[in-house]
């Protein structure tokens, strides 16, 4: 595995449920840590690329790195602006299971084609999360409590 020098970042929204049904406004997606994920594994990445809904664009694994020393799944399905929290789904024994989070992609030109990232599913799920508001207070918070950097509120 190797390192990319990114810091990942995953955000979660807290939404009122009422009146929501699952399999009519949400799926629920298992993670099953038994599965083997390997390169040449078909994928797709399930998303909202620019603005165009319930998009899947496939593909297959490239490898496995690790970033700031959590694993990331590479992949060369398309990673759009959009897909980005969406699942990154591999096909086992016909059925296609969660694996990942979209999160990123790197380049913006022919040269960088087929350069996308998803965070493991196991790893969030044995993740720790800090809570902010979701506020420019927030932000600011989360900003300087993860980067150091100084972020205020103008």
């Amino acid at each position: 595995m190797a390192k990319t020098g990114r810091h990942l970042d995953i955000s979660l929204l807290e939404v009122d449920a009422n009146g929501l049904e699952e399999g009519r406004d949400y799926v629920i997606l298992d993670f099953d840590p038994s599965i083997q994920v390997v390169p040449g594994d078909e994928v797709v990445a399930v998303g909202t690329p620019l603005g165009l809904p319930n998009t899947l664009t496939f593909g297959r694994v490239s490898a496995w790195r690790a970033d700031d020393d959590v694993p990331i799944v590479q992949t060369d399905a398309a990673i759009n602006h959009g897909n980005s929290g969406g699942p990154l789904l591999v096909k086992k024994n016909g059925l296609y299971r969660w694996v990942g989070i979209n999160t990123f992609k790197i380049g913006e030109d022919q040269n960088a084609q087929g350069l996308g990232f998803a965070i493991y599913a196991g790893e969030i799920k044995k993740s720790q999360f800090s809570w902010y508001s979701c506020d420019k207070q927030g932000a600011a918070q989360a900003i300087n409590e993860h980067y150091n950097i100084g972020a205020v509120v103008k």
